[in-house]
């Protein structure tokens, strides 16, 4: 068979047992955060923009240990040509990308000098291989795909002396995850295992120079590139796994142990199977560790030039995900496998080649067997609840489950919502919150930040259905306000929208809860500080403006805390005089904070303000929508003048004003309801008094 039927035979084996992931919809956070609510790929644009702009990765949810910009724009491509409505088109991607790679991988087992039979078995031992799912089944991971790819033609177009496209592959690799920076090192392994001569007797200068030399800068200039102009951070995390470098080597020992456990054993859901911190050498899973690296050490000192390629392979490409020089999230993950499982394909193909006679009889049915454990894995990933569900199999202490679950309970509760439903929905979202909550309790504070503004915003949606719940409230208010403290110092995911978002939920509900608090201080106060954020940051809008009026006048009702009470009808009359100067008009709200103000009792009562105050009531009622509750208002404005310095001119005018409000309804075809008799029946009981 030539080398390019055999790539061919290898591709196409490699999509059909990979078809079914096209099945799969969109998982978890990540997928809507970088795909489903990413807003910068619904259009392409400008392409460059996708590599210099970090916030196009995700305009909502900004990060900045996250550097993918090829991915980035195959999203954009892809929701170009057939929409993200649907995850298929991007899982079609995927697959075709994996299929490829395996495809590349086959003729670079070649020409590392397998024969067909050994190059197909390694190449099948990739592509059918369980742990490469996450790659074609998870839309996030369209960057793995990519990086995978490139990698691989990278090195194969180094084997060949095709230097240039060696190092265009290599910059294309980097760009789809940085996971390639181990590429100039497959280089420097290709050489010393299979063309020794190139780094023997002085040769290996012009090797250096022409090959490594090129490669360094390339991944220099990409490391600058990311770091300076695109801003992206190095590590995910401060410090090391366990809180220490020894503790951090001895989980990533037990790592190794497990990565090779998982090829050789690949039964079973793996996804989030973290392996968890190690503290000590004398642990079995570091010594199991130990074990295999001491395998893959003898391997490279005794073994043929291919085994040494294999194992040199597979333990240059742990570097970047060793998590002792650049701290990550998680230690273990399928994903980190794809490029070091390469290296074990050279292994396999080797014992193929060696065993051929006996091989013959059991390679085609253990790689059935793969293949099948590979189909059956992909249906672990056809929604988020089955994902889940898999991932407890394995990992029922998870904490990015937990948040998953969080996640997914919420939207059924959301749903609940949307069908009027209230009971259903607050029973499923006291159920999230417990999980939103035991998650807190375990996690990084850059992950609190959202995840208290996802419960902060399910439980406000719950409050509002239905009859009033406080208690909701309160903890919608309390989950807000953690936020909005990790907002305020620039933990986790940061974003101005969301922050603004926070801030607003803040002053609306600290407004909602200081009516009939016994202990209202701390609400005022973070309810306050809140609309000074939103003040000196935004400045108010048309629906601030509101909110702060609203909150000033709870804490008014309340009548213990004047001066907070006037802080706020400050800020209103500011920001009305801001607005109407770019042509709005508040004359109502205007009137009313000033009226407000003018009568609270940490200060002498102002008569000039309080006729201002009618005077702009007067001038609320040219309004039709306004009109009676603004002369309902004025008569009340002027009784108050006539009540507290005296006047019996302003008493008459009030009472006036408030016997002439059915005659006004009736004559505009006005609904004079029952709330506003009965307040102009209480102001008038009460006028002159």
């Amino acid at each position: 068979m030539t080398p390019f039927r055999l790539a061919l035979l290898v591709g196409i084996l490699a999509l059909l047992v990979h078809a079914r992931a096209k099945r799969g919809g969109f998982v978890f956070h990540d997928d809507y955060r970088y795909v489903v609510n990413n807003t910068a790929i619904d259009e392409i644009g400008n392409p460059l923009r996708f590599f210099t702009d970090l916030s196009t990765l995700s305009p909502q949810s900004p990060t900045r240990d996250i550097y993918r910009p090829v991915r980035t724009l195959s999203y954009a491509v892809i929701t170009a040509v057939a929409g993200k409505e649907r995850a298929a088109p991007f899982h079609t991607v995927a697959i075709l990308l994996h299929a490829a790679t395996a495809a590349l991988l086959a003729l670079l087992l070649l020409r590392a000098g397998l024969g067909g039979f050994g190059g197909g078995a390694g190449a099948l031992l990739f592509a059918f291989s369980p742990v490469t799912v996450e790659v074609t089944a998870w839309v996030c991971s369209l960057g793995d795909a990519w990086c995978g790819l490139l990698s691989v033609a990278s090195v194969l177009a180094y084997a060949a002396d095709r230097r240039a496209l060696a190092l265009l592959a290599l910059l294309a690799a980097l760009f789809s995850k940085e996971h390639a920076v181990v590429v100039p090192g497959l280089w420097i392994v290709w050489d010393a295992c299979l063309r020794p001569g190139r780094l023997r007797d002085g040769a290996w200068r012009r090797s250096l120079l022409r090959g490594a030399a090129p490669a360094a800068a390339v991944v220099l200039a990409f490391l600058l590139f990311r770091a300076e102009v695109a801003g992206a951070r190095t590590s995910q995390v401060e410090g090391p796994i366990g809180g220490s470098v020894p503790s951090a080597v001895w989980t990533m020992t037990a790592g190794v142990g497990w990565y090779v456990a998982t090829v050789l054993f690949p039964y079973g859901p793996t996804f989030d199977a973290v392996v968890s911190v190690r503290r000590t050498p004398f642990d079995p899973g570091v010594l199991l560790g130990l074990a295999v690296l001491g395998s893959l050490a003898y391997a490279i000192v005794r073994g043929s030039p291919r085994v040494r390629l294999g194992a040199l392979w597979f333990l240059v490409c742990l570097v970047p995900v060793h998590n002792v020089f650049v701290p990550l999230k998680i230690p273990t993950a399928d994903r980190f496998l794809y490029l070091p499982l390469m290296g074990l394909s050279f292994l396999v193909g080797e014992l193929a080649e060696r065993t051929r006679p006996f091989a013959i009889r059991w390679m085609p049915a253990a790689l059935a067997l793969l293949a099948v454990l590979c189909v059956a894995r992909i249906g672990d990933w056809r929604d988020s609840e089955t994902l889940v569900a898999a991932g407890r199999r394995v990992s029922p202490k998870s904490h990015r489950l937990i948040w998953e679950e969080a996640a997914i309970a919420a939207e059924k509760a959301q749903s609940y919502l949307l069908k009027g439903d209230a009971e259903s929905a607050r029973r499923i979202a006291a159920y999230a919150a417990s999980k939103y909550e035991l998650y807190l309790r375990n996690s990084y504070p850059a992950e609190q930040t959202q995840v208290y503004v996802e419960l902060g915003d399910l439980l406000f949606a719950v409050s509002r259905a239905g009859d009033p719940q406080r208690e909701i409230a309160t903890n919608a208010f309390g989950a807000y306000g953690a936020a909005f403290v990790f907002q305020r110092q620039g933990i986790g995911r940061i974003t101005e929208e969301e922050t603004r978002h926070t801030a607003e939920r803040i002053v609306q509900l600290a407004a909602e809860l200081v009516v009939g608090n016994d202990s209202p201080g701390p609400v005022i106060e973070e309810g306050l500080g809140a609309a000074a954020f939103l003040k000196e940051r935004y400045g108010f809008d048309d629906t601030g403006v509101r909110v702060v009026f609203r909150l000033a006048d709870s804490i008014r009702v309340r009548g213990r805390e004047p001066a907070a009470a006037r802080k706020g009808f400050d800020w209103v009359l500011e920001t009305v005089a801001r607005l109407e100067a770019k042509g709005a008009s508040y004359p109502f709200i205007r009137a009313q904070a000033r009226f407000y103000r003018a009568v609270l009792r940490d200060r002498d009562f102002d008569r000039a303000e309080l006729e201002r105050a009618y005077q702009e009531y007067r001038e609320a009622t040219a309004d039709p929508v306004q009109r009676l509750q603004a002369l309902v208002y004025a008569g009340r404005c002027a009784c108050t003048i006539g009540s507290l310095f005296k006047d019996d001119t302003w008493t008459a005018k009030g009472k006036e004003i408030l016997a002439a409000v059915p005659a006004v309804a009736a004559q505009d075809g006005l609904v004079l309801d029952d709330r506003l008799r009965n307040e102009i029946l209480t102001i008038d009981s009460g006028c002159g008094r």
